[in-house]
């Protein structure tokens, strides 16, 4: 089990952008490769502190063709050989999972808390029977930054750009008071005590947009096959700022943006064709 300490020096980016005045509505994106680290507090309704890594499915064909054909007559011979091979591998499975927490839990979705809140299911949904709600208390008379994370799963990602997209809603608006001031969106690598965000792709919005009814948060992360072939987990996070309120999300869709895949080196299909030899 993670250690109970705050979130805010491993969050640095986004607890900065989250603890930031909020005087009027405003949408920030940042951009850093800065790596921070601390300890975490880390609750969802199954106790877990564990990130579970989804299914996936590979499938790999490998077809080749090997043709001669001999050719004669009475004035001339000739013998041709072709050759052409292809090598083409699939890779499905869904990028994250219980996306609308419609599977009887909240896993595998962690929730990252500077205090010891937890993560459960709630009715009253976007879409759907159920919905993932974190009710806030107060911490040293303030808000507070709660954050909601989910591992990818990599192997169904392609190098590319991503829209990220959640449903939020609060219980009301205040700027420092008690109520939610901001909501967060974003693309993190690495895992609880180091994190990376993805160049780009955190965003905050004011909450205000989202008391007593729906607010679409959504962002751009553009993810690299560097990122793809590194070991550190990529996560998409949504964070509240609020204190002596609920937060909720509901129906999250992370989709490859069409004509942004870049293919990875060696994971295109590919054809070769050997010489013809034409002997008299």
């Amino acid at each position: 089990m993670v250690s109970n300490k705050l979130i805010v020096s491993a969050f640095a980016v986004l607890a900065s952008m989250a603890n930031a005045s909020p005087c009027k509505p405003s949408s920030t994106a940042v951009s850093t490769t800065e790596t921070t680290s601390a300890g975490f507090t880390s609750n969802t309704e199954t106790a877990s502190a564990t990130i579970v890594e989804t299914g996936t499915f590979v499938t790999e064909t490998e077809t080749a063709a090997e043709t001669t054909a001999d050719a004669t007559s009475t004035t001339e011979a000739s013998t041709t050989v072709s050759e052409a091979a292809a090598t083409t591998t699939t890779v499905d499975g869904p990028l994250i999972t219980n996306a609308g927490f419609e599977d009887g839990t909240t896993a595998p979705w962690e929730l990252i808390s500077e205090k010891d809140d937890t993560l459960v299911l709630a009715g009253g949904a976007y879409e759907g029977a159920a919905l993932g709600k974190v009710e806030f208390g107060v911490k040293d008379g303030a808000q507070y930054g709660n954050i909601i994370m989910q591992k990818i799963n990599k192997k169904a990602l392609r190098a590319g750009s991503y829209s990220l997209e959640g449903w939020t809603r609060v219980d009301y608006f205040s700027e420092t008071g008690d109520g939610c001031s901001n909501i967060i969106a974003a693309c993190l690598r690495g895992s609880v005590g180091g994190i990376i965000p993805v160049p780009g792709s955190a965003v905050r919005k004011s909450a205000e947009s989202a008391v007593e009814d729906w607010y679409q948060i959504a962002t751009t992360c553009t993810i690299t096959q560097d990122m793809i072939d590194a070991d550190l987990p990529i996560n998409v996070v949504f964070g509240f700022n609020c204190a002596e309120a609920g937060a909720y999300l509901d129906s999250v869709e992370l989709k490859l943006i069409d004509g942004t895949e870049t293919p990875a080196e060696g994971s295109t299909t590919t054809t070769q064709a050997a010489p013809v030899f034409t002997h008299p």
